[in-house]
């Protein structure tokens, strides 16, 4: 009973060592619960999952929140089992292709079980399968050698989840096929893999060709803008992090201009920050000195361009107080998913 709880003790104090520079690993547990709870339950089903929502909208912190909090796994997945998240950030792929896609990820099967509480032995095999995998450089041994790694895992009574961050920059350079891949490997692993994916579209979008078997493969999980609530804990991370110093009436006006879009929380507070000490108050001034704000109308732009012709008619029309059609709003249903508009009555 010593023994355990003192290994318990060790692991959680290494969790803390790991986390402490996370700054969303210092947020509540209760930090955008329903997502968190959503997500939850598909991993604990062991589904994968397609996280869809409009670019900078926040879904990056939402999961460096919950790949780095220590609290996550027991209270959305599972008390008992033993989850092992492994992140896979598409932005560290100097090369978009598929060798250097399969490298990256054996990479960060490898990282991440290197900092986990695995037997020595485990990882010790782990790496041994990454180095060899870089010598000879051939595809399909990187795919085995990353089939016989989960398995590993899995006879090691842990269940893996590969995350793969911005996965929608590989569109233009994958096929469908590589989804016969992924599958390849959920099946070798008995089930105990999970995959999750996060994109500006879904992947059916992506990989049309691929539609019919992705909604079997992947269930969609779109990601709109956070809460007042959950907004005001990220302000509250930064404030103390920074020194920021804002009233009250201020946070007020500033949360409600922002619409709960985390880039623009970001830029707005750099913006009233640079305005010291004539920081406007009333949300209309604030909202004004946003839309002048270079930083502000490039993020602007990006949303706005990254609407296909039928989701900006929509929306004009919204903005303009037009009726809209049962038609005209399947085709932009994508605004109502992603949050971009949030219908009141």
């Amino acid at each position: 009973m010593i023994k355990k709880n003192i290994a318990k003790l060790a692991k959680r104090l290494y969790n803390m060592r790991m986390h402490t520079s996370v700054l969303e690993a210092q947020y509540p547990i209760t930090f955008q619960q329903k997502e968190a709870e959503k997500l939850g339950e598909y991993l604990r089903q062991r589904q994968s999952v397609d996280i869809v929502g409009m670019k900078r909208v926040g879904i990056s912190n939402f999961l460096r929140f919950f790949l780095r909090h220590e609290d996550v796994i027991p209270t959305y997945i599972s008390k008992k089992d033993t989850h092992l998240f492994i992140p896979v950030d598409l932005n560290d792929l100097v090369e978009q292709e598929i060798y250097p896609f399969w490298t990256l990820t054996l990479k960060r099967i490898l990282d991440a079980t290197e900092q986990s509480s695995l037997s020595p032995s485990v990882k010790q095999k782990v790496r041994e399968l990454f180095d060899k995998s870089i010598q000879f450089q051939d595809l399909f041994l990187v795919i085995d050698n990353i089939r016989q790694a989960l398995n590993l895992l899995g006879e090691s009574d842990v269940y893996p989840t590969i995350f793969f961050l911005r996965f929608d920059r590989l569109k233009d350079t994958f096929n469908s096929s590589l989804f016969d891949n992924f599958e390849g490997l959920r099946q070798a692993s008995h089930g105990n893999l999970s995959f999750v994916f996060t994109n500006n579209r879904s992947l059916g979008s992506a990989f049309p060709e691929a539609r019919s078997s992705l909604s079997i493969f992947a269930q969609t999980m779109y990601f709109t803008p956070a809460s007042d609530n959950d907004i005001k804990v990220v302000y509250d991370a930064y404030r103390r992090r920074y020194n920021l110093s804002l009233s009250a009436e201020v946070e007020r006006s500033l949360f409600a201009t922002i619409g709960g879009y985390m880039q623009y929380l970001q830029l707005g507070l750099i913006s009233l920050d640079e305005l010291k000490p004539k920081i406007p108050t009333m949300e209309k001034d604030i909202l004004h000195t946003f839309l002048q704000d270079e930083r502000i109308i490039l993020q602007s732009e990006e949303l706005w361009e990254s609407l296909t012709l039928d989701e900006k008619r929509v929306l004009l029309q919204i903005l303009n107080n037009q009726k809209l059609d049962d038609s005209a709003k399947e085709k932009a249903k994508y605004l109502w998913d992603t949050g971009f508009v949030k219908e009141k009555k």
